[in-house]
């Protein structure tokens, strides 16, 4: 049956996999801009500009989902689609 239907060679197809794929959004095919911000000046332009949005999204990296266990490496910002900062 396998051999007949020939799904080993096109199971990818049947399943609709490759026409999917394309619309799946990575670094590769998405415009942005991720800035790290890692000085006292950009740091000081970040907040400032944070200050003047009317909304913003952050979050927290950590080493662990694992609140009792987690520890805090980051934050990253953002205000524009396609934008980010991380300190």
């Amino acid at each position: 049956m396998y051999i007949l239907l020939n799904f080993f060679s096109r199971r990818s197809n049947f399943i609709g996999i490759e026409k999917e794929e394309k619309y799946f959004k990575t670094l590769e095919n998405t415009e942005h801009n991720y800035v790290l911000v890692d000085t006292p000046e950009k740091r000081s332009q970040l907040v400032a500009d944070l200050l003047k949005q009317k909304t913003i999204c952050f979050d927290t990296e950590t080493t662990s989902l694992d609140v009792l266990e987690a520890e805090l490496v980051g934050f990253s910002f953002s205000y524009k689609k396609g934008e980010a900062f991380y300190i």
